[in-house]
């Protein structure tokens, strides 16, 4: 899927098509696909040096799955395949950004050939062209990509120009977000962004390659159903046992909130902390949330599940806990 395996950037508009628009990128805390239209997003400057191409987790999206026609074989196999490299992808959530590029590029490359293999040639050629939607005119800038569409030089570079352009005012437009700006209007602002974008890049292109890159992305596929593609948060781990509750588990607790923390009784800034986890207990319990405690402990004495019930006891901590004494 050369779609898919190529770069690792980037997002725009098309012209002809009226989809919602999707940036498929890498955050500080999970990789996420999800539209943009919604908010202005960042910069997403200089081609992958701000993000990481994630659209292989697009076939993780129901919506994508049902365009794509799997069967219930291909959607187990696909699922399976996605929970092989779960506990990876949540692993590189704390890594610096060079790093985490370059063990993430290690996990797509591997579940792209994988799911080559379950999808049959036609599903594939549809998945890359949801690619190339998701992606946008920065897929233009792909060496093959262009070399297909026998781009000039000269074109490839007042594309390159164009695609900054916007990147910038998406910047500026989500730094006015963070400062408060009427919504609303950003909004107006960035789909005027786009759309000035779309008319730049259509007069670039030859009526022959709008043509050709219109065929390269295929009927216009609906976002608005694409929800978050993220790593699952992993299933709680260890001997326990487990105080003020039977055990719990990730997949018993769907569709509530839950709120993980790790702490210990001997630590100070977690004792600090006591006052809002007790908060969160008493103001949103009823209402779907779930606190989960992991005692994480860091001396011998708080080894001790004893200790750690009498502790809890102590500071009105109900929420159920799990002792995780080789911090599993």
């Amino acid at each position: 899927m050369t779609a898919r395996r190529k770069a690792r950037a980037g997002f725009s508009g098309r012209g002809a098509m009226s989809f919602v628009l999707v940036a498929v990128v890498v955050w500080s805390v999970d990789f996420a696909a999800r539209a943009v239209d919604n908010k202005p997003d960042a910069d997403g400057a200089s081609a992958a040096s701000v993000m990481i191409d994630a659209s292989v987790l697009l076939v993780r999206a129901p919506s994508v799955q049902a365009e794509l026609q799997l069967t219930d074989a291909q959607r187990q196999a696909v699922d399976k395949l996605l929970d092989e490299i779960n506990l990876p992808l949540w692993a590189l959530r704390d890594l610096p950004l060079d790093k985490k590029r370059k063990r993430w590029d290690a996990l797509a490359a591997t579940l792209e050939a994988k799911v080559d293999e379950v999808l049959k040639p036609a599903q594939c050629e549809r998945l890359d062209q949801i690619v190339r939607q998701a992606r946008g005119y920065s897929t233009l800038s792909l060496p093959d990509e262009a070399k297909y569409l026998s781009l000039t030089d000269d074109q490839r570079k007042a594309i390159g120009d164009t695609l900054a352009k916007t990147r910038r005012a998406m910047a500026q437009l989500n730094q006015l977000e963070q400062t408060g700006h009427n919504q609303d209007r950003l909004r107006r602002l960035a789909r005027l962004a786009r759309a000035e974008q779309r008319r730049d890049v259509l007069m670039i292109l030859t009526d022959q390659q709008e043509k050709t890159w219109a065929r390269r992305l295929g009927k216009p596929f609906d976002f608005s159903g694409v929800r978050s593609v993220a790593a699952r948060a992993p299933e709680f781990r260890g001997d326990g046992p487990w105080l003020n509750s039977e055990p719990l588990t990730m997949s018993e607790l769907r569709g509530r909130v839950v709120a993980v923390h790790f702490w210990t009784f001997g630590c100070s800034n977690c004792i600090h902390n006591y006052p809002w986890y007790k908060g969160w207990q008493e103001d949103y319990a009823d209402k779907g949330l779930t606190i989960v405690g992991i005692h994480t402990p860091e001396t011998t004495g708080e080894h001790k599940v004893e200790s750690v019930q009498a502790k809890a006891k102590e500071n009105g901590l109900i929420f159920p806990i799990l002792i995780d004494n080789d911090k599993q």
